[in-house]
């Protein structure tokens, strides 16, 4: 619990004081503080609490907000990712939208004009429309051009693959939040529109309907949360290294977060 003295340092942070916390917090109060830092860790806020800080800072993705309360943040989240390795694809997904002014400073979009290479990163979208036009289910992946300032360049909810120029310096890039941008509901729900278009061939339903989404909440999401409706196939479809594997919505199946998943509408 956030009040035991116990397990802080310098006694539970208030009001202008940080808080760095490793592990799992419990916030049953309503808990003021200046900025709040998670390292492989959880808050989980009771009903009827609220947490209000200016900046949250989330070390890796295997971190968890779980809120049945409220979550004030005046500025902003930022995320810090450590790649494995530079110029190799790996899927990710936020809960919030990220625009260019969110990136860390040292990295710079490009799209697939031939570079010399450097501190650069690159985004992929899945283009579902194309699958269903062509219906081949490769090839289906765009370079996402380079993005103005005024428009997302990860919108939440939704799926991308991003990689590192194989010539970066540096692994670890950060993702920011637009100030003010986070809801006090931040963490309890999140929606997901899938567009649903008409199958220009019906006699094939394979590569039809296809939408790369991404876990709406900073925690893992249980499957049987979702609230589904016909429209969707029943299934959700993860990449494990080598192929997509279905899990059954409904199921006690988590996704983690920050993790792109594949529905079939």
């Amino acid at each position: 619990n956030w009040d035991d003295t116990i397990r802080w340092s310098h006694l539970p942070p208030f009001r202008h004081r940080n808080a760095l916390i490793k592990g799992n917090n419990s916030i049953t109060d309503d808990i003021k503080c200046k900025h709040v830092a998670i390292y492989s860790g959880e808050i989980e806020i009771h009903p009827n609490a609220s947490l209000s800080i200016d900046q949250l800072d989330l070390y890796g993705t295997d971190n968890s907000i779980l809120s049945k309360g409220e979550i004030n943040i005046a500025e902003q989240i930022t995320l810090y990712k450590t790649f494995e390795e530079t110029g190799k694809w790996y899927f990710i997904s936020f809960p919030f939208d990220v625009y260019t002014s969110g990136i860390d400073s040292k990295f710079v979009q490009k799209d697939d004009t031939p570079n010399e290479g450097g501190n650069y990163f690159y985004i992929q979208t899945y283009n579902g429309d194309k699958r269903a036009t062509t219906d081949h289910s490769s090839n289906n992946w765009e370079v996402l051009p380079i993005q103005s300032a005024d428009k997302p360049l990860f919108e939440k909810n939704k799926g991308y693959l991003i990689a590192l120029d194989e010539k970066a310096t540096d692994k670890t890039l950060s993702f920011s939040s637009k100030q003010g941008d986070i809801p006090s509901d931040f963490g309890q729900t999140g929606t997901i529109t899938i567009p649903i278009g008409t199958n220009p061939n019906s006699e094939n339903q394979e590569n039809h309907g296809w939408y790369l989404c991404g876990n709406p909440l900073p925690a893992p999401l249980t499957l049987s949360r979702i609230k589904s409706n016909s429209a969707l196939d029943g299934y959700i479809y993860i990449y494990d290294g080598s192929s997509y594997q279905p899990y059954a919505i409904g199921s006690h199946f988590a996704l983690p977060p920050y993790t792109p998943f594949f529905v079939k509408a």
